[in-house]
């Protein structure tokens, strides 16, 4: 009988590899700015950066977690690590040519068939704030009918980037109410802001909801976060 063959340092090496390849390709996809990463990317001193994408003056900073390391490194010492490296890169960031035209970070942890626990998610928000992302986040963007500028504005507002308008002032209008107030013209259009306002946090919620279905059914199917491999 012959003796199995242990599965190879470089098989677990290049199944790290590809999660970090799609998030980079996430990013780019969802219209992020001068994507980036890899095993020979680094701001200035910082450690290696799996993946990082521009939206306005915020440059999104990516450690890719999969769980083919997670018996060595866990969730939480990710996010130790993570913010320990905050100041190195924006640092790094501030003196490089092609990025610091940015102003601020956000730091996030990528996770890849990893249970993240409410234990985790309360230690993440904690400042500085690491954001979580797990596989239902990635395949609700990348599966889902939520497409271009409206998924990037969504996933903007995960990260608590403000979404800035690419309408020309001149060009945007809204209906109004004209009436008088204390002798003096008067507009009313708050109703609009409220739709609009009310429109968002809709959508929002409906992608909580599709998102915690997911996490659901994938828990009901005995797949409990782990990786087979």
């Amino acid at each position: 009988m012959t003796a199995k063959t242990p599965p190879k340092k470089t098989t677990t090496f290049k199944q790290a590899q590809n999660f970090e390849r799609r998030v980079r390709h996430f990013l780019d996809d969802t219209g992020f700015s001068d994507v980036s990463g890899g095993p020979a990317f680094h701001l200035g001193n910082s450690s290696q950066i799996d993946a990082c994408g521009g939206a306005g003056d915020v440059l999104v900073i990516i450690d890719a977690h999969s769980s083919v390391e997670e018996r060595r490194v866990s969730i939480r010492n990710k996010i130790k690590a993570l913010r320990g490296e905050r100041s190195l890169m924006i640092r790094g960031m501030r003196r490089d040519r092609r990025y610091k035209k940015y102003r601020d970070v956000r730091l996030v942890v990528a996770t890849n068939r990893i249970k993240i626990t409410p234990a985790d998610r309360k230690f993440a928000r904690l400042d500085p704030r690491v954001y979580l992302w797990d596989n239902q986040l990635l395949d609700y963007y990348t599966k889902s009918r939520v497409t271009g500028e409206s998924a990037k504005n969504d996933l903007l507002g995960e990260l608590d980037i403000p979404v800035r308008s690419t309408i020309p002032e001149d060009d945007l209008s809204v209906p109004a109410l004209k009436t008088s107030l204390r002798g003096r013209e008067a507009y009313l259009f708050f109703a609009c802001i409220f739709l609009c306002c009310n429109a968002n946090r809709f959508r929002q919620a409906a992608r909580s909801r599709a998102m915690a279905s997911a996490r659901n059914s994938s828990n009901d199917t005995g797949a409990q976060g782990r990786c087979s491999c």
